[in-house]
């Protein structure tokens, strides 16, 4: 019997390995094809950078820390942590609706072609271009605010280092445009190590998290009891009702728990997406909520005085925590520092998410100028035209924070909305469209006729809930400083779907291939 050598093993193995690739991207390629479109993006994510892409991006614990401004006043540290039980449990059951859409048609457009494909044939066309422009304002909203976010954790910084530095709205807006332009350009040149970047900010996240659960307690010390974190319910927005000053007050849950169809999004650029896209997904909202949680009650039993936490000089209630809690100024500034990174791993995530978007709807003929917009750089491999599109964009939505300094809780809401009803769109579809088993071909995750249904319907009803109060005042009196501006988001995205769909109702199509029910 012929011996074979180590390298001749070796290279064996590496043969196997490049073949099982080529015929992975074959697959995913031919499934995509079966849609109607053609392979243009590297499938270079793997399953570990498509879950480190969806966690940076709602990054759990951090989101809630750097919204805290939302949450504390409707409720407290109570609002903080049951709102984020309910919206976890919220989560975890839209995600595996999307995750059984996400394995049947794992393309770019997400929910807007998941509409389209089981809408009924005369509605489909207007249904999807809706599902589309609600998902594309809620990322818009998104990346507004963490550049809102990334900026003001600066301008915290400027004060913790100068101690007399005024709170200057000005430099927010200054900075915002400029980390917007920084998460533009990473994503015109940087797509081929997005990946590599998405794994470091993952790595960066988690061992932070561990630190301040360590530090904060330990140099800071127990300064609250449970009752504090749990029971004792402040309400500091002028609603009489406590329910409505808690389902106002959810959506700093929300900012850390949405935004999980990002790996939707990214279908096409990850290998054997019907089953890596909904692992994601889940996975995302389960290490969320255990991150989450816990150091929310870290935040609970450490943080102190809530009003001195809200009007602090910093403006950010989370460095008013790390001022109480570590005393140093140069700990509290290098700690703030850390924090503020966060953002800026997630945000060339987020606008890469949208470019996605902004690319799939410019395929499909749903834009003016389409086929520039759809145009994939040969080298680069990057819809380059659609990235200028969405940083001019997020530069416009910024200008809202000239208007009202509650423009950042405005941003957060209606991007939590938009993205839940685009979300909830196919989801209803498929509860009141008729034949399950005929809209949805064999899939990876298929909970059957009667189980399948409780995903969807919780799906539907969290929207419905979100539809009734992230537009209702922050606080009362509402005055113009200090009202909701997430109606005037709204507004605008409805208007500027209509003014698209007078442009392109004629040429508007979704997913065209002939041969769906074989996916």
């Amino acid at each position: 019997m012929a011996k074979t050598s180590p390298s001749t093993d070796l290279d064996q193995t590496l043969m196997g390995e490049v073949e099982r690739i080529i015929e992975s991207g074959d697959e995913d390629a031919e499934q995509l094809k079966s849609l109607g479109y053609t392979q243009e993006l590297n499938r270079n994510f793997s399953i570990w950078s498509m879950f480190a892409l969806g966690f940076i991006i709602t990054n759990s614990w951090l989101s809630v820390g750097g919204s805290l401004a939302v949450g504390l006043p409707q409720g407290g540290i109570p609002t903080v942590f049951f709102g984020f039980i309910f919206v976890s449990i919220g989560q975890i059951f839209t995600a595996l609706s999307m995750g059984e859409f996400a394995h049947s048609y794992p393309t770019a457009g997400g929910q807007y072609h998941w509409v389209y494909l089981l809408a009924p044939p005369h509605v489909r066309r207007s249904l999807s271009f809706i599902c589309a422009w609600l998902s594309i304002g809620s990322w818009f909203s998104l990346a507004a605010s963490v550049c809102v976010l990334i900026a003001q954790g600066i301008q915290g910084l400027v004060i913790l280092s100068q101690d007399t530095s005024p709170y200057n709205s000005y430099l927010i807006f200054g900075v915002a445009h400029a980390v917007n332009v920084y998460g533009a350009l990473a994503n015109v040149f940087g797509v081929s190590i997005m990946p590599l970047v998405d794994k470091l900010g993952l790595y960066f996240s988690i061992i932070l998290f561990l630190a301040y659960l360590i530090i904060i307690p330990t140099v800071g010390g127990i300064k609250n009891s449970a009752a504090f974190v749990f029971t004792e319910f402040i309400n500091q927005t002028g609603w009489d009702s406590s329910a409505v000053v808690f389902l106002t007050g959810i959506i700093n849950a929300c900012y850390g728990m949405a935004y999980i169809d990002a790996a939707a999004h990214l279908a096409e650029e990850v290998p054997h997406p019907k089953r890596n896209i909904p692992r994601a997904m889940i996975a995302t909202v389960v290490i969320g909520f255990i991150t989450g949680s816990i150091f929310i009650v870290v935040l609970g039993l450490c943080m102190g005085d809530v009003t001195a936490i809200l009007t602090g000089p910093t403006g950010f209630p989370f460095f008013e925590i790390l001022r109480i809690s570590i005393v140093n100024p140069i700990g509290v500034f290098v700690m703030s520092l850390l924090f503020s990174l966060g953002p800026v791993f997630a945000l060339p995530a987020i606008i890469q998410t949208i470019g996605r978007l902004v690319f799939s709807l410019a395929r499909d003929q749903g834009l003016p100028f389409s086929k520039s917009l759809e145009w994939v750089h040969p080298k680069l491999k990057s819809p380059v035209n659609a990235q200028i599109v969405v940083a001019v964009g997020i530069a416009i939505l910024l200008c809202l924070y000239v208007a009202s300094t509650t423009a950042f809780n405005a941003l957060v809401a209606a991007s939590v909305l938009l993205g839940q009803l685009s979300i909830a769109m196919p989801s209803a579809i498929f509860l009141f469209g008729g034949d399950r088993d005929k809209m949805l071909p064999s899939r990876y995750l298929n909970w059957g006729p009667i189980l399948s249904k409780i995903p969807h319907a919780i799906s539907v009803l969290i929207a419905l809930i979100y539809l009734i109060f992230f537009i209702l005042p922050f606080s009362l009196p509402a005055t113009a400083s200090n009202m909701n501006y997430t109606s005037v988001v709204l507004i605008a995205v409805f208007v500027l779907m209509g003014l698209d769909w007078i442009a392109v109702h004629k040429t508007f199509r979704g997913p065209g291939g002939s041969d769906l029910a074989k996916m």
